[in-house]
Protein backbone atom coordinates (compact mmCIF):
# COMPACT_ATOMS: atom_id res chain seq x y z
CA UNK A 1 0.00 0.00 0.00
CA UNK A 2 2.74 2.50 0.94
CA UNK A 3 3.49 5.41 2.81
CA UNK A 4 0.88 8.29 2.01
CA UNK A 5 2.97 10.90 2.97
CA UNK A 6 5.78 9.54 0.79
CA UNK A 7 3.86 9.63 -2.20
CA UNK A 8 2.58 13.20 -1.18
CA UNK A 9 5.79 14.21 -1.37
CA UNK A 10 6.66 12.64 -4.11
CA UNK A 11 3.34 14.24 -5.84
CA UNK A 12 4.36 17.70 -4.85
CA UNK A 13 7.72 17.41 -5.97
CA UNK A 14 7.22 15.91 -9.44
CA UNK A 15 4.24 18.57 -10.11
CA UNK A 16 6.48 21.32 -8.43
CA UNK A 17 4.18 22.86 -5.96
CA UNK A 18 6.32 24.03 -3.72
CA UNK A 19 4.15 26.37 -1.74
CA UNK A 20 2.04 23.94 -1.05
CA UNK A 21 4.99 21.73 0.44
CA UNK A 22 6.80 24.40 2.31
CA UNK A 23 3.68 24.51 3.89
CA UNK A 24 3.28 21.18 4.98
CA UNK A 25 6.71 20.54 6.24
CA UNK A 26 6.01 23.97 8.42
CA UNK A 27 3.29 22.01 9.88
CA UNK A 28 4.60 18.39 10.51
CA UNK A 29 8.48 17.87 10.33
CA UNK A 30 7.98 14.89 9.04
CA UNK A 31 7.55 16.47 5.55
CA UNK A 32 10.87 17.91 6.06
CA UNK A 33 12.11 14.74 6.36
CA UNK A 34 10.92 13.11 3.39
CA UNK A 35 11.80 16.19 1.43
CA UNK A 36 15.99 16.08 2.73
CA UNK A 37 15.73 12.38 2.08
CA UNK A 38 14.53 12.73 -1.89
CA UNK A 39 17.52 14.69 -1.68
CA UNK A 40 19.39 11.59 -3.01
CA UNK A 41 15.95 10.32 -5.18
CA UNK A 42 17.77 8.22 -8.22
CA UNK A 43 15.00 10.04 -10.17
CA UNK A 44 16.22 13.66 -11.22
CA UNK A 45 12.77 15.14 -11.58
CA UNK A 46 12.29 14.14 -7.36
CA UNK A 47 16.22 15.37 -6.26
CA UNK A 48 16.40 18.70 -8.25
CA UNK A 49 12.74 19.52 -7.23
CA UNK A 50 13.43 18.49 -3.39
CA UNK A 51 16.92 20.62 -3.81
CA UNK A 52 14.82 23.87 -4.63
CA UNK A 53 12.10 22.84 -1.65
CA UNK A 54 14.98 22.66 0.71
CA UNK A 55 16.61 26.15 -0.43
CA UNK A 56 13.59 27.77 -0.25
CA UNK A 57 12.44 25.76 2.79
CA UNK A 58 15.63 27.17 4.17
CA UNK A 59 14.84 30.71 3.02
CA UNK A 60 11.73 30.70 5.10
CA UNK A 61 13.40 30.05 8.09
CA UNK A 62 16.34 32.99 7.37
CA UNK A 63 13.53 35.57 7.70
CA UNK A 64 11.61 34.31 10.46
CA UNK A 65 14.46 34.58 12.42
CA UNK A 66 15.69 31.32 12.35
CA UNK A 67 19.38 31.74 11.19
CA UNK A 68 21.05 29.24 13.38
CA UNK A 69 18.79 26.09 12.19
CA UNK A 70 19.82 27.32 8.52
CA UNK A 71 23.47 27.34 9.59
CA UNK A 72 23.34 23.96 11.17
CA UNK A 73 21.29 22.54 8.82
CA UNK A 74 24.27 23.60 6.28
CA UNK A 75 26.78 22.17 8.69
CA UNK A 76 24.89 18.78 8.70
CA UNK A 77 25.15 19.17 4.44
CA UNK A 78 28.84 19.76 5.31
CA UNK A 79 29.06 16.64 7.06
CA UNK A 80 27.81 15.07 4.43
CA UNK A 81 30.64 15.72 1.94
CA UNK A 82 33.07 14.51 4.52
CA UNK A 83 33.86 10.45 4.19
CA UNK A 84 34.38 10.80 8.07
CA UNK A 85 30.28 10.80 8.33
CA UNK A 86 30.09 7.40 6.54
CA UNK A 87 28.14 8.58 3.92
CA UNK A 88 28.13 10.56 0.75
CA UNK A 89 25.95 13.90 -0.03
CA UNK A 90 25.97 13.48 -3.27
CA UNK A 91 23.45 16.98 -3.52
CA UNK A 92 25.01 18.74 -0.51
CA UNK A 93 26.95 20.91 -3.23
CA UNK A 94 23.76 21.99 -5.26
CA UNK A 95 21.62 22.19 -2.30
CA UNK A 96 23.95 24.65 -0.42
CA UNK A 97 24.61 26.55 -3.86
CA UNK A 98 21.02 26.80 -3.95
CA UNK A 99 20.46 27.87 -0.59
CA UNK A 100 23.21 30.54 -1.04
CA UNK A 101 21.11 31.37 -4.30
CA UNK A 102 17.93 32.59 -1.90
CA UNK A 103 19.98 33.44 1.12
CA UNK A 104 22.83 35.81 -0.79
CA UNK A 105 24.40 36.79 2.86
CA UNK A 106 25.47 33.32 3.11
CA UNK A 107 27.73 33.44 0.27
CA UNK A 108 30.35 34.32 2.83
CA UNK A 109 32.06 31.60 4.27
CA UNK A 110 29.66 28.67 2.49
CA UNK A 111 30.43 29.56 -0.97
CA UNK A 112 34.44 28.79 -0.50
CA UNK A 113 33.26 25.90 1.66
CA UNK A 114 31.27 24.35 -0.86
CA UNK A 115 33.80 24.50 -3.18
CA UNK A 116 36.64 23.00 -1.13
CA UNK A 117 34.21 20.29 0.14
CA UNK A 118 33.11 19.37 -3.21
CA UNK A 119 36.75 19.82 -4.98
CA UNK A 120 38.27 17.20 -2.40
CA UNK A 121 36.04 14.10 -2.71
CA UNK A 122 35.48 12.92 -6.71
CA UNK A 123 31.86 11.85 -6.52
CA UNK A 124 31.23 15.15 -5.33
CA UNK A 125 33.31 17.16 -8.41
CA UNK A 126 29.94 17.51 -10.86
CA UNK A 127 27.75 19.29 -7.99
CA UNK A 128 30.17 21.31 -7.21
CA UNK A 129 31.17 22.84 -10.67
CA UNK A 130 27.51 23.10 -10.64
CA UNK A 131 27.13 25.07 -7.81
CA UNK A 132 29.89 27.31 -8.89
CA UNK A 133 27.98 27.93 -12.22
CA UNK A 134 24.46 28.70 -10.59
CA UNK A 135 26.34 31.03 -8.01
CA UNK A 136 27.95 32.51 -11.12
CA UNK A 137 29.72 36.00 -10.37
CA UNK A 138 28.68 35.79 -6.63
CA UNK A 139 31.23 33.14 -5.82
CA UNK A 140 33.91 34.58 -8.65
CA UNK A 141 36.29 35.69 -5.52
CA UNK A 142 36.04 32.40 -4.14
CA UNK A 143 36.61 30.67 -6.88
CA UNK A 144 39.48 32.43 -7.40
CA UNK A 145 41.19 30.70 -4.60
CA UNK A 146 40.44 27.31 -5.90
CA UNK A 147 41.13 27.55 -9.88
CA UNK A 148 44.04 25.30 -9.78
CA UNK A 149 41.62 22.71 -8.39
CA UNK A 150 38.97 23.23 -10.54
CA UNK A 151 40.57 23.16 -13.63
CA UNK A 152 42.87 20.74 -12.22
CA UNK A 153 39.49 18.20 -12.58
CA UNK A 154 39.20 18.82 -16.49
CA UNK A 155 42.66 17.40 -16.72
CA UNK A 156 41.91 14.25 -15.05
CA UNK A 157 41.56 10.72 -17.49
CA UNK A 158 38.73 9.78 -15.42
CA UNK A 159 35.62 10.92 -17.28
Amino acid sequence: MGNPLKKIVEDLLITKEHGTLLDLCEQDRRFWQEVRFRLYDLDERIRWSAIEVAAKFMERWWQSDRQEKVRIYIRTLFWSMNDESGGIGWSSPQTIAEIIVHIPELIDPYGRMMIAHSMEEPPLIKGGAWGIGRLGRRIEDSWEFFKDEIFGVFQESDS
